[in-house]
């Protein structure tokens, strides 16, 4: 239940297919505005824009009371106005002005569901699969590139990296971290499949071009080489770290470096939910 994803939640509190489809509105993604709820809270809807966010049987309670609505008014009205309730009934109020005749418990629960209303809004996470920004250049640390988040409070952070050896060579590659938000707060935890797959070229430091090879005595045509590209795979873990080395042979003065030129990555999170991550350019 994350901002900007588009799948729903059906609970199976709600009776009909209708009610589920409405049901799983408010539990859904943060697209919904900064009223959705966390996972397993919906918006109560006693009133229309009601979005306190209850238990789904609490939401099913407000839709029966509103349909019984007619019947527990006093006919005719009464000391309060035609909204008068008969005896036994009092007044919902679960949002100013809510004259739907309720039991005092019921009536009791609204008002506790407000006071409450604030620690169950979802909080901010970033879209599905959205570039954090552009990787900067002449670095070799790790950066993060993309995060993608899915229904159920699951993120997923891509991160592509090189590390230089200034003799042995070099290795590059993507890593992935999964992440489920739980207690206000952001815990590792396994997805059911994580893949990444890396394309490298080789390249000389600080000269253009990624097939130059030194000329220097014997030297002469021995450059990176570099792995071809491959996928790394890995089931229900919650990160994978696939990276590749690159064996050269420097020139005394020379560091010659594997880079990586793009990464990316699929995720299904523990929810069962698919996201594609976006391919990750690295161009240094």
């Amino acid at each position: 239940m994350t901002r900007g994803v588009n799948h729903l939640v059906a609970f199976t509190a709600v009776a009909t297919s209708t009610m589920l489809w409405m049901g799983s509105l408010a539990a859904s993604a943060g697209e919904y505005g900064p009223d959705t709820c966390r996972q397993g809270w919906v918006w109560r809807e006693a009133v229309p824009g009601d979005h306190v966010c209850v238990t789904p049987q609490t939401r099913q309670q407000s839709w029966d009371d509103n349909a019984q609505a007619a019947a527990r008014r006093e006919p005719g009205g009464g000391p309060f106005g035609p909204d008068t309730c008969r005896q036994g009934w009092v007044w919902r109020e679960a949002v100013p002005g809510d004259h739907v005749c309720v039991t005092p418990q019921t009536r009791w629960q609204a008002l506790d569901d407000n006071g409450r209303a604030a620690a169950r809004v979802a909080p901010n996470i970033p879209p599905p699969c959205q570039s954090s920004g552009a990787l900067p250049s002449d670095t070799h640390t790790s950066k993060q590139a993309v995060r993608c988040s899915a229904n159920g409070y699951w993120r997923v952070t891509i991160t592509a990296f090189v590390h230089d050896y200034w003799i042995f060579g070099s290795d590059a590659g993507s890593s992935i971290k999964v992440e489920h938000f739980e207690d206000d707060r952001w815990v590792e935890r396994p997805a059911r499949v994580i893949t990444a797959h890396n394309d490298y070229s080789p390249r000389r430091a600080g000269e253009a071009g990624n097939t130059d090879c030194p000329t220097f005595g014997s030297m002469t045509g021995r450059c990176w080489t570099p792995p071809p590209p491959r996928d790394c795979r890995v089931e229900n873990a919650s990160s994978i770290d696939c990276r590749d080395y690159a064996n050269g042979t420097p020139i005394s003065g020379v560091n010659l470096n594997a880079r990586s030129v793009r990464s990316s990555g699929m995720v299904t999170f523990g929810n069962g939910e698919l996201a594609s991550l976006p391919t990750v350019i690295d161009s240094f």
